[in-house]
């Protein structure tokens, strides 16, 4: 990118550049919560508690979920 102008405008034009690239925040579930939930399916093989929960996890935590899902339903058979 080229940029004319003074050091300070190059400086807010690279500056408004890489905010536009920056990852946008994800939320996730605060590890105790996650946890007590892991725990609790591990144990009765259900989740208790508020059923909202599952969108206060990040992808990777839903993801962790469905595949704990999943292994308990194959050894379970």
């Amino acid at each position: 990118m080229e940029v004319e102008g003074t050091a300070a405008e190059a400086r807010q034009a690279y500056q408004e550049v890489a905010d536009a690239f920056k990852p946008t925040p994800v939320n996730e579930m605060p590890a105790k919560d996650f946890q007590a939930i892991l725990d609790d399916l591990m144990e009765d093989h259900s989740i208790a508690g508020d059923p909202g929960s599952l969108e206060l996890m990040s992808p990777v935590q839903r993801q962790i979920i469905n595949e704990v899902k999943k292994s308990i339903k194959r050894i379970t058979k």
